[in-house]
């Protein structure tokens, strides 16, 4: 468990008999804090497209709705009401509004990305790793967005019109985002999410080379179980700036490549013919805002090389190619 702690300035909820929301829970993220929210007593309804398996489906209300659509929005959740929604998708601005005008709270808890700082790096701030702060983009006042914006608008330019629809649009909904680190989860190595770190593996292993271009950009991870800790201390509290999630540190994509190297004995990974890894990086999430609360993240090198080296020692006959299918999700392919 985390060392977790709130000060007297933020209001404490009773979450006896509180009523959640839960958009996406049954992915990655998802079953860790359904598991926690059922734990600590909340009453739960999972709002799914119907994709994946419904964790502890015993436990939870399901509510199949696709949230991009708005009919579907209105005929399946129009008019009910749950002290706290949580939004592990908000994938769009118009999926947030769907969700925010068909359903009453009073508190909204995002899931955003690391992504909303994509367009405000310099290259200044990628040489010397300068700690990004919640201050680079600030959803109540930023007014350059769209509520259209769809897949072919960039990703990291989606998550932030997201957060600008909850703020500016539902600010009596009390809502908060939190801006995850590239999430990893050490508790299911092969799940489709965790791909990127196995794919680096792979190529290593294989001899393929790696592109350097970005060789020296900062790379920072969370836990998925730290990332669940924190979404259900904010529906516990009033809270609601937007919080950068990190374990504490960064490595550099070298970093990775010449710890996989060393478990094969590899000297040269590094090829200008060779491929780039696509890691979010070039980011060194600040998370002063979260230790200044008490919030004690993992110091991201007491776990990340072991989560590595499982990778390394992964039978390479189990390793299964991988591509992008079903819009931007990363799978192993069956």
């Amino acid at each position: 468990m985390l060392g977790i702690m709130w000060g007297e300035k933020y209001m404490a909820y009773s979450n006896k008999n509180k009523t959640v929301l839960l958009c996406g829970g049954t992915n990655f993220l998802g079953p860790h804090l359904v598991e926690r929210l059922i734990t600590e007593g909340y009453d739960v309804t999972i709002c799914t497209r119907g994709i994946h398996k419904i964790p502890l489906m015993e436990f939870v209300k399901t509510i199949v709705c696709d949230c991009n659509s708005e009919e579907g929005v209105k005929r399946t959740l129009g008019g009910k009401k749950f002290d706290i929604i949580i939004d592990c998708i908000a994938y769009c601005p118009k999926e947030v509004f769907n969700i925010l005008s068909n359903v009453k709270t009073t508190r909204y808890i995002q899931v955003s990305s690391i992504g909303v700082y994509s367009d405000s790096m310099t290259n200044t701030d990628r040489r010397l790793y300068l700690p990004i702060d919640e201050e680079r983009f600030d959803p109540r006042t930023y007014d350059n967005w769209s509520m259209e914006a769809d897949n072919t608008v960039r990703y990291g330019d989606r998550k932030k019109y997201a957060e600008c629809v909850a703020y500016q649009r539902f600010p009596e909904y009390n809502p908060v985002s939190i801006r995850p680190a590239y999430v990893a989860d050490p508790f299911n190595f092969m799940h489709e999410q965790n791909v990127r770190l196995p794919e680096i593996v792979d190529w290593i292993r294989r001899g393929k080379g790696i592109k350097s271009t970005n060789k020296n950009y900062a790379v920072c991870f969370t836990r998925v179980d730290e990332e669940a800790e924190l979404i259900l201390k904010l529906a516990d509290n009033s809270y609601n700036d937007p919080l950068n999630i990190s374990s504490i540190g960064y490595v550099t994509i070298e970093d990775i490549v010449a710890h996989i190297a060393s478990k094969f004995d590899i000297a040269k990974c590094f090829d200008e013919d060779g491929e780039l890894p696509n890691f979010p990086s070039g980011i060194n999430l600040d998370v002063k805002r979260l230790e200044e609360m008490g919030y004690v993240p993992s110091k991201l090198t007491n776990w990340l090389w072991e989560y590595v080296d499982y990778y390394c020692e992964f039978p390479i006959e189990n390793y299964k190619s991988w591509k992008i299918v079903k819009s931007e999700m990363d799978v192993f392919m069956k």
